[in-house]
């Protein structure tokens, strides 16, 4: 023993080995293998592989040097030395761990787990073989199998080792639960069996968890991203919050988490930090890069949102390394039309989306996504074809299913539209998109609604009144059987003119009908100044998405002039209006308009209309609309006015500034300008002008406010000026 101990020490003082292999013959084979465990196991290596040569020297039948020598070999990265050494071994289960250990070494996981697992089958007590067993499993990234070995003898692993295991095993619960379908039913099983043993992991440990364990730090950290997948986002924040509180350092990924729950809860500004700080430790995150395009989305920041888009799309190589295909190539490609999209750049959004679906015709979630701009465009059924379309793909894809219900909703198909969303929300309850979807149904299934039309003005001219106002009101029950709602109607108008002052008073009673192709109105009126009662029946009708047919007839109508009204003379009305819509940046109506007034005077009108939008973009727009009016009447010298043959032809030009939008929120306001030419049979024509100023709101899904000033020019005969407020609403309560 003092021998061991002098070499020993003479090998820590650096002594070369020459000094002591002039002493070998008097050690024997035991010594110098017992010396050799002490090199290796304090990590000494290439000091062990000499000693173990040392003892093959004196033994070369020391079976335990062999092992030993090849260990050391391995362990000092020389596995092609250790494979030669290797070959002279008997295949028994020691044999097979020592060449899965060569192999691990070597990277080669699957291999080297295939060589422990024969290892164990010759010998199931064997634990070097158990723990390299446990270890390739985890570095195959199977944790969970990794800890049901290791718990067949867990005492002879580390306790960290343990926890750390354990933690990587729940983690991967997590990542599962992220990777099942979602529309599977039980999507969140393997999640919500993640949060259990991540708290009882977490609960279970008394260690301080910033300096002692990181494994149970590591826990924490992986619980925020399960509560992120399990939609749990205000625990998401209340958890991220606990861990900035104690100033641990957290990792991109639990960052990551805590900006999508930011986000989820409407919060935009503080998510955009969040990923912005994830992208400074990991720049390459790919989901924290979508990201930062929806906060600037949310942010109505939506020049940025497609700058930002458009340089992460750029970067994103369609092949990864020229042999597979990246899958966020799609992602970022199909991002970057949607930031058009939100912009309302709807003519380029389409045609880059339908150009994506000829390249890519079975992609479902590409199809709903064209389907949404359909939708948004105004053509709901051509939006429901292409759901289908991509539901025949794949009848539970949640995007296709939920643009077909709100296209569905459009279109008035309102049952089949509730059923789809009640499913969809009894599956997907979290779901932001499919949480609106519920919200905008039910506020037209459960609210009533109330809509009020007002003008206040005054006019130095006496044809159609001066210091006038009128108010039209309108109360809407809740809908009847899905199609059906009875509503009550009020107009009030009053005015001077030059009999003096005229009010006009009508309450009515009416049914409204909406199903499918058909919108229609019918109801009865008491005129309270005519005594008279009448009726009125209207009726919309849409041929496709494009061509709209409307007609109505209406007794005692309700724009008889305030003139002719004061002079006990009132008007049928009967009115046909055919429009081609091509999209919400162009339409076309033709309108034919006839009065029948009691005095045998008739008045007949034909107008047509052309409005194009001239500028789009998320902050401003400018809509023009040409128009072009004649109308004549039969009857001469009648008190109110009525020209014998009249021409109109002007076009408007409208200025929208979109300043504000907040999720369902927004304010815009107009400046409209309306220029023309008015031309009278027996007079002459005259320039005539108008000039308004508004402001819009949304507030909120069921609430919609209107209201503006304008000063105008008209010529009846006469140069009239005219200066009015008005203001609409509309609220479902």
């Amino acid at each position: 023993m003092k021998k061991i101990v002098l070499l020993l020490i003479l090998c820590f003082i650096f002594i070369k080995a020459e000094a002591v292999i002039i002493d070998n013959q008097n050690f024997s084979d035991k010594n110098f293998e017992y010396i050799a465990k002490i090199w290796r196991n304090s990590g000494q290596y290439k000091k062990a592989v000499y000693f173990y040569q040392l003892c093959l020297i004196q033994n070369s039948k020391n079976i335990n040097c062999k092992y030993g020598l090849i260990l050391s070999l391995v362990d000092n990265k020389t596995p092609k030395t250790a494979t030669y050494y290797l070959k002279g071994i008997k295949r028994n289960y020691y044999y097979y761990f020592l060449k899965g250990y060569i192999l691990e070494n070597e990277s080669r996981y699957y291999d080297s787990f295939v060589n422990y697992q024969k290892a164990l089958e010759l010998n199931p007590k064997c634990n070097d073989a158990l723990r390299g067993l446990v270890r390739m499993l985890d570095m195959l990234g199977l944790p969970y199998l990794a800890y049901r070995y290791m718990e067949k003898n867990p005492k002879i692993f580390n306790k960290n080792y343990i926890y750390r295991l354990e933690e990587d095993k729940i983690a991967f619960k997590i990542r599962w639960g992220e990777m099942n379908l979602p529309d599977n039913k039980n999507r969140f099983k393997e999640t919500d069996e993640a949060l259990k043993k991540l708290d009882s992991l977490i609960s279970n440990s008394k260690t301080k968890m910033k300096n002692e364990n990181f494994n149970i730090l590591k826990a924490r950290f992986d619980k925020i991203v399960a509560l992120r997948d399990r939609y749990y986002m205000k625990e998401v924040i209340k958890e991220y919050k606990k861990l900035k509180k104690e100033n641990i350092n957290i990792p991109y990924y639990t960052l990551s988490a805590a900006a999508d729950a930011y986000l989820y809860n409407k919060k935009p500004e503080k998510a955009l930090k969040y990923y912005t700080e994830v992208l400074k430790k990991h720049p390459k995150d790919f989901e924290s890069k979508l990201g930062v395009f929806y906060c600037y989305v949310e942010m109505f920041k939506l020049n940025k949102a497609i700058k930002w888009i458009d340089k992460v799309n750029v970067n994103q190589p369609a092949w990864i390394k020229g042999k597979f295909e990246n899958p966020n190539k799609v992602d970022s490609a199909t991002a970057a039309v949607l930031a058009r999209y939100f912009a309302d750049y709807m003519n380029e959004a389409q045609k880059r989306f339908e150009k994506m679906c000829s390249i890519a015709p079975a992609n479902v979630d590409l199809r709903a996504t064209l389907a949404s701009v359909y939708k948004d465009r105004g053509w709901g059924r051509k939006a429901v074809k292409e759901c289908d379309f991509a539901i025949s793909y794949n009848p539970k894809n949640k995007s296709a299913n939920l643009i077909k219900a709100l296209a569905l909703l459009d279109i008035q198909k309102f049952r089949k539209s509730e059923k789809i969303i009640n499913g969809l929300y009894k599956k997907y309850p979290e779901d932001l998109q499919v949480q609106r979807a519920k919200k905008l149904f039910d506020i037209y299934k459960n609210r009533y609604e109330l809509t009020v039309e007002a003008v206040f003005g005054a006019s130095n001219g006496i044809n159609y009144g001066n210091n006038y106002y009128h108010v039209e009101t309108k109360l809407y029950s809740k809908p009847i059987n899905y199609n059906y709602r009875v509503y009550l109607l009020g107009y009030y108008s009053k005015g001077t003119v030059e009999e003096g002052k005229e009010i006009y008073k009508r309450l009515g009673l009416a049914l409204e009908y909406k199903k499918s192709n058909l919108t229609s109105n019918i109801g009865i009126v008491t005129n309270k100044n005519v005594n008279k009662n009448s009726w009125f029946i209207d009726g919309k009708y849409f041929f496709t998405d494009k061509w709209i047919l409307f007609g109505k007839y209406e007794s005692y109508a309700q724009n008889t002039p305030l003139r002719a009204l004061k002079n006990n003379i009132y008007a049928n009305r009967f009115d046909v209006v055919l429009t081609y819509r091509n999209s919400e940046s162009r339409q076309t109506d033709i309108e034919f308009e006839k009065m029948d007034f009691n005095d045998s005077n008739i008045r007949r009108s034909i107008s047509l209309s052309h409005y194009e939008r001239l500028v789009t973009g998320p902050y401003y727009k400018l809509n023009t609309t040409f128009s072009y009016a004649v109308s004549s009447n039969t009857k001469q010298d009648a008190v109110y006015f009525n020209p014998e043959r009249d021409r109109y032809i002007g076009v408007d030009f409208e200025n929208i500034w979109h300043l504000y939008r907040r999720y369902s929120y927004a304010f815009s306001h107009v400046l409209g300008i309306s220029i023309g030419n008015y031309w009278i049979e027996n007079y002459s024509s005259h320039p005539v002008w108008v000039i308004r100023y508004e402001h819009r709101w949304d507030i909120g899904d069921s609430f919609n406010l209107i209201y503006g000033i304008t000063r105008s020019k008209n010529y009846y005969g006469d140069i009239e000026y005219d200066t009015s407020f008005y203001f609409s609403l509309d609220r479902r309560f």
